[in-house]
């Protein structure tokens, strides 16, 4: 995962976060505090930082004015009469100065704009600056506003009007694609920035039970939904969590998250079979290969862990005629899409680039060929030893992995991500890393498929 920028969790300390960003829920009365067990992972607000990033509850409750259960649109504070949220301070940002005293107890506090978003959330507080910015900042959110455990990214979201044909598809991560402007069934204003990821193994480790790779492809890994900054959030849903063998096994990957229980009921393609889509099972049963479990079990950690924190699978855009599970047979079949658009082995093999024992190859080509047919520089991973780990490398400075493994194309999309209308996006657009493959020229390697284990 070293790409991708840090998963937001809630713990720990959050080091001079150059833009510290403070939600609080769209609407609670004035007498009703913000408790810090309802803190959870709210990360498409969250920036980049060059260390961890973190959340902490601080432990305390908040109790507003009146004036902050703001329902209308607000696009800066300056727009909000002083008085009606004056602290007594004088200071142009009382909100700010009063939640920064609830925070960290600052010396001095600045604040540059709140924007308000009136569908789900109420204030949005950016660039804020203290003296005291070593010390840690929490992001506040409601359990209802990012309802981990029950159907929906947004609270309030209805059933009905949902027809995206007659929507403008927004772009996402583009300033339209404000869940307060769009709709959010038909815009991904949740994971903004997607990732269609995939997988070189040479084996499976069930060839016995007949499950092999495809001949001359690689498998599907899974979509995954981004926020636009880079960090990412997972098992946003727990409601329609399906994974037997949670990875993480809790909503943070640290062991102050809300726990995720292995799921021990049916297998997760029987929830395809009703919909009769066999010819979606069969596909995924050639493509989309796992190791050492039955595949099901992959399709399930994919839906369960990343198309819950999608916008746009949320159970009410199907709307009040929702079939249970009609949301899972739309990601995989748009999965699978977006595995169909991103043909690694045909990239790499036009550039005389396939899979060999007896030579390694660098990772400038594999950058060169998968850059060209994507039309920007995706993230390539490898496995294996590091290369200062090998004869080959010994006493070199370059401590990347040596074995070809995955391939992660970035892109954002118009509309949802089911139409398939994307945008390549460079895999350090936000400042990620594109590789943690060794660097060295003739280093990497593109291993063949074990014998027996191709189908």
């Amino acid at each position: 995962m070293a790409s991708r920028n840090q998963l937001v969790t809630k713990k720990s300390d959050l080091r001079s976060l150059p833009n510290t960003r403070v939600i609080l829920p769209k609407k609670f009365a004035a007498d009703r505090p913000i408790s810090s067990r309802y803190l959870q992972v709210a990360s498409r607000y969250c920036t980049r930082s060059s260390g961890p990033l973190t959340l902490e509850s601080a432990n305390h409750s908040l109790h507003l004015p009146p004036h902050d259960e703001l329902t209308s649109h607000v696009s800066y504070l300056d727009q909000v009469p002083h008085n009606a949220l004056s602290n007594g301070t004088g200071n142009r940002c009382p909100l700010v100065t009063e939640l920064a005293s609830f925070l960290f107890k600052p010396t001095s506090i600045e604040c540059r704009c709140v924007v308000v978003f009136a569908s789900d959330l109420a204030v949005l507080v950016k660039n804020t600056k203290t003296s005291s910015m070593s010390r840690t900042i929490a992001l506040l959110a409601a359990a209802g506003l990012l309802r981990t455990a029950t159907a929906g990214l947004y609270s309030e979201l209805s059933t009905a009007n949902h027809t995206c044909t007659l929507i403008e598809p927004v772009l996402s991560c583009s300033p339209e694609a404000n869940p307060d402007k769009v709709d959010t069934c038909c815009v991904e204003t949740f994971g903004g920035l997607l990732l269609a990821t995939q997988f070189w193994n040479t084996h499976t480790g069930l060839e016995s039970e007949g499950q092999k790779l495809p001949q001359d492809a690689w498998t599907v890994h899974g979509l995954w939904p981004d926020f636009c900054n880079g960090s990412y959030t997972q098992y946003c849903d727990l409601s329609r969590h399906y994974d037997p063998i949670p990875s993480p096994n809790t909503t943070t990957g640290t062991p102050d998250g809300t726990p995720v229980p292995a799921w021990n009921g049916s297998s997760f393609d029987a929830f395809v079979r009703p919909f009769e889509r066999f010819d979606l099972l069969e596909y995924m049963n050639k493509f989309w290969i796992a190791q050492y479990t039955p595949n099901w079990v992959l399709w399930a950690h994919e839906f369960s862990k990343h198309a819950t924190c999608f916008s746009t699978f949320d159970v009410e855009c199907y709307g009040p005629k929702y079939q249970e599970h009609e949301e899972i047979v739309d990601f995989l079949e748009t999965a699978v899409h977006y595995y169909q658009e991103t043909p690694t082995w045909k990239w790499l093999s036009d550039k005389a680039i396939t899979p060999s024992n007896a030579t390694a190859y660098s990772l400038t080509e594999l950058q060169g060929a998968l850059k060209e047919g994507h039309g920007a520089l995706p993230y390539i991973g490898c496995s294996g030893p590091r290369y200062n780990a090998t004869e080959a490398g010994r006493g070199s400075l370059d401590n990347g992995y040596t074995q070809l493994s995955e391939a992660w194309y970035y892109f954002y999309v118009y509309g949802k991500p089911q139409r398939g209308d994307s945008v390549p996006v460079s895999a350090d657009s936000n400042g990620g890393r594109v590789s943690n493959c060794a660097t060295t020229e003739g280093a990497v390697w593109y291993y063949e498929r074990a014998e027996g284990s191709v189908q």
